[in-house]
């Protein structure tokens, strides 16, 4: 008699390996969510500062040259993203 030598898995270990791969999906989703969630925050204060330093300066230049025209967002950035819906700018004496 010939003995028949497949290789191969059996069920029990693929659907072991695939318990496996769903615990570690299970632990691994919520810390991706909460870097991707801290990225952007970051992304956003940095961009908020950009702006602000960017007005800010911009005002400096103004006021040395003698120029009284209105500052905005779009003046000192480019806010073509899609998270950035709205801009104002506030200076005070």
């Amino acid at each position: 008699m010939k003995k028949d030598n497949k290789k191969g898995f059996t069920l029990v270990e693929l659907l072991a390996v695939i318990i496996i791969l769903a615990i570690i999906l299970v632990i691994a989703v919520p810390q991706l969510m909460e870097t991707i969630e801290k990225s952007r925050k970051s992304t956003l204060e940095l961009s908020a500062k950009k702006i602000a330093l960017a007005a800010e300066a911009l005002y400096i230049s103004n006021q040395s040259l003698g120029k009284d025209e209105e500052i905005t967002c779009s003046s000192v950035s480019d806010l073509s993203s899609e998270d950035y819906k709205r801009c104002d700018i506030t200076f005070d004496k």
